[in-house]
């Protein structure tokens, strides 16, 4: 059983085995961490590999939740589905809200009153094309609501 980062980083697939062979119960998040970190040492296409075998060996439910867990909370740079799942998702919400912020700011820097309607709208907005339009929009509007109007 490995249960130790310096172990798993020295043998990735040693400690792919030991996962598969003892990540049940108790002692799954022992040996899940460390392997999750040691991941960072190999090739993505590698880790990939290892991340998806890891997942689909896991028969305890526990040391699966625990896996996925792992696998979206340390962000890999490697192409694993639920990281990648989870990096993207974050990505379009950090997009979505630097651009609504964008437009905020624009607004408030120009001196324009931004009433809690207007905040609401442009914060809720899911759509990156919209808020790239009310952006450019807030350069030269004359009032907050002039970004719904066009």
């Amino acid at each position: 059983m490995i249960a130790s980062e310096w172990e798993a980083e020295r043998d990735v697939p040693l400690a792919v085995l030991s996962v598969m062979t003892h990540g049940r119960g108790a002692q799954a998040a022992v040996i899940l961490e460390p392997l999750a970190f040691a991941l960072r040492t190999v090739d993505g296409d590698s880790a990939a590999v290892f991340g998806q075998l890891i997942e689909s060996c896991l028969a305890d439910s526990r040391a699966k939740e625990i896996w996925r867990d792992l696998m979206s909370e340390i962000r890999y740079f490697f192409n694993n589905p639920v990281a990648e799942k989870v990096r993207e998702e974050g990505r379009v919400e950090g997009r979505l809200e630097d651009r609504a912020g964008m437009t905020l700011r624009i607004l408030e820097w120009r001196a324009i009153p931004v009433s809690e309607a207007v905040r609401e709208r442009v914060l809720a907005c899911s759509d990156l094309d919209q808020l790239e339009t009310w952006a450019r929009r807030a350069v030269t509007a004359e009032r907050a609501e002039d970004l719904f109007s066009g």
